[in-house]
């Protein structure tokens, strides 16, 4: 008895000090959001990542890809020697790193352009960026790309962030009520209009995904969107409309995307944020159909659709995970109807499959 009383003190203090330290983290990165003196401060003394023409800056070790992380002054001035300013004017505060004395670092990630070479030059498009990026220590990917096969999910959230607040920083310059000019953040996470004093916030778009299956649970629901690569299968998503819940959501895109109506909807507590096209949350659900109604698809949405069995999925699944860099999926030699991958490990729907096919 007194061991476990030890234990279950140890445990609490452990927990105590964990908490502590995520609620100071948020403080802070509170504190940041909203008071530019204070995160221009830190600035110089910041950490940066950095996405040139929506490719991420990435490290690989072997299967392994994550973002390069490096100093904000280093990075700033190999940027600089580049002809590429970077500033706390055109980045955005990610998020709050461990620094020295049980303080914490401001993160940024700074989005920029390039100009492509002229026609003349003879240089291919993509060396400049290539060489760059070597000088920064890493390759750049495709924004796609880096979100379905990064390792780290903190990584991918932050690429979602960055892509995000950078996309909604750079349109939103005047008050959509006034047309007054707007002061925006440093962090990125708000602006001001000059005039009338309103704020606008940085939208999100909600998205509900859901993995059908039947009564039994040993079949499920999923599809081939339009133009997606062969042989990929993945659940069937939609944005949320006005004036409905995400179950709603879940039964109105069934019913417009297979023709289905789908009971019993439930939230399998996963959610994940997507840039693109623009900034989305993905909330997963799990609802049920019968496999006796007949499937009636969209045909401007999707190519196919169809009910597996859990080995035919496990078998899609075995095969994406061994195929980490997707070079099987981007040649595209697979039959078009017949289930070969499902969306890679970065993806929610993959987790969402996986996390039945195994139940």
């Amino acid at each position: 008895m007194l061991f476990w009383h030890r234990l279950v003190r140890n445990f609490s203090t452990v927990r105590e000090a964990q908490t502590s330290n995520y609620v100071r983290r948020m403080k802070v990165l509170d504190n940041w959001k909203i008071n530019d003196p204070a995160l221009a401060h830190h600035f110089d003394r910041s950490n940066m990542v950095v996405m040139i023409d929506q490719r991420p800056l990435v490290t690989r070790s072997g299967q392994s890809i994550e973002l390069v992380i490096g100093s904000t002054e280093n990075i700033c001035h190999t940027l600089a020697d580049y002809g590429l300013q970077a500033s706390i004017r055109n980045s955005v505060l990610l998020d709050a790193l461990p620094g020295e004395d049980n303080e914490f670092t401001p993160l940024f990630g700074c989005s920029l352009k390039t100009l492509e070479p002229p026609r003349d030059s003879g240089m291919p498009a993509d060396e400049p960026r290539k060489r760059l990026a070597g000088v920064l220590g890493g390759s750049l990917i495709n924004l796609r790309f880096a979100m379905l096969t990064m390792t780290s999910e903190l990584h991918r959230n932050w690429v979602a962030k960055m892509q995000t607040l950078a996309k909604w920083s750079n349109i939103y310059n005047y008050c959509p009520k006034c047309s007054s000019s707007l002061r925006m953040r440093h962090s990125k996470t708000g602006a001001s209009c000059s005039l009338c004093d309103r704020v606008y916030y940085p939208t999100i778009s909600p998205v509900a995904i859901v993995l059908v299956h039947d009564e039994s649970s040993e079949h499920c629901l999923l599809v081939r969107h339009s133009g997606s690569m062969n042989g990929v299968y993945t659940s069937i998503a939609g944005f949320a409309e006005t004036g409905e819940s995400l179950e709603d959501a879940v039964r109105r895109e069934v019913a417009e995307e297979v023709g289905l109506e789908v009971d019993n909807v439930r939230y399998m507590g996963m959610s994940q944020p997507w840039p693109m096209p623009d900034s989305s949350l993905m909330t997963a659900f799990v609802a049920r159909a019968s496999m006796n109604d007949k499937l009636d698809i969209a045909p401007d949405e999707l190519q196919h659709a169809g009910w597996f069995n859990k080995n035919e999925v496990r078998l899609a699944i075995q095969c994406t995970d061994a195929d980490v860099h997707l070079k099987g999926m981007l040649s595209n030699k697979c039959e078009p109807n017949v289930l070969k991958y499902v969306p890679p490990s970065g993806a929610i729907a993959h987790r969402m499959i996986t996390f039945w096919a195994n139940s």
